[in-house]
């Protein structure tokens, strides 16, 4: 009920987070695309390519000039280098904000080349675009795989109740990260010449990849207009460097690697705000 009556007010800062209108868009790029698909009046289809590539232009308005910002993400992920205990996050994390920098310039060329330079090749642009942004996705896969390891092992061990919902708050999260992900990387695959997604397929992962978008970016601004987001940060024995348990200690103090925290300067590159700080360039 609460909700219903600061809808205004949530509604309002949710237009203010530029990834939540993308978020948006892509999940209506995507009805609209499956629309064309199976209309069968020529007229139909033409309205419906129509404003499929509207939106599709909308997107790429909405993520451009975003490189820079990027890049000092990644800059500043990997100086976190020596606060984070398992290397392997650290690197997957990095690794995908610094091939976000060539996808997003490869995004901005493809939205001047469509508006502006129309004697520039489309093909070049889209082929570096998916290149880089597949391999930027199949990193935040790896991390998202090695932070849920982190996180099971790390409730494996714990028994106080508030930190076991924290950390199930947390899996559940990284979870839907990973399902996100998946549907990303059936789409953004087809720069290899043999791969060619069934389309029906593609536009159903491009718009349920939208959706979860909408759905985190619209939880993530519930949380801190309630003021949960802040009194729900990962629990001590998630934020430490190494954690040593009561479990663990019993079995020759055996230290339990933990990842680091959510931190608003530093996004998860396996999170939403990976995608929503970073933006989608090409806005495909």
């Amino acid at each position: 009920m609460e909700q219903l009556q600061n809808f205004p007010a949530l509604f309002a800062e949710y237009h203010k987070k530029g990834v939540g209108v993308d978020m948006v868009l892509k999940s209506f790029l995507g009805i609209f695309r499956l629309c064309k698909l199976y209309s069968r009046k020529e007229e139909d289809v033409n309205r419906f390519a129509h404003i499929a590539d509207s939106i599709v232009e909308c997107r790429m308005l909405c993520n451009y000039g975003r490189p820079t910002m990027t890049l000092v993400q990644g800059f500043r992920m990997y100086k976190e280098k020596g606060n984070m205990a398992a290397s392997a996050l650290w690197l997957f994390q990095t690794l995908s904000l610094f091939l976000r920098v060539p996808e997003q310039i490869s995004g901005d060329l493809g939205y001047m080349q469509k508006v502006v330079f129309s004697n520039w090749s489309r093909q070049t642009f889209s082929f570096f675009y998916r290149f880089f942004k597949s391999l930027s996705l199949t990193c935040c896969l790896a991390a998202d795989i090695e932070r849920h390891r982190q996180l099971c092992a790390i409730r494996g061990a714990s028994h106080c109740a508030k930190e076991l919902a924290l950390i199930r708050k947390e899996l559940a999260h990284v979870r839907l990260m990973t399902l996100r992900t998946i549907c990303d990387m059936y789409v953004y695959y087809k720069w290899i010449p043999r791969y060619t997604p069934i389309p029906t397929l593609e536009y159903i992962c491009g718009m349920i990849s939208g959706m979860i978008g909408v759905f985190m970016v619209w939880s993530d601004v519930v949380e801190k207009a309630s003021g949960t987001g802040a009194k729900d940060c990962p629990p001590k024995a998630i934020q430490e460097k190494d954690v040593t348990t009561s479990a663990a200690a019993a079995n020759g103090k055996k230290k339990l690697p933990a990842p680091i925290p959510c931190d608003p300067g530093i996004p998860h590159v396996c999170d939403i705000s990976c995608e929503l700080e970073g933006g989608e360039g090409g806005g495909e």
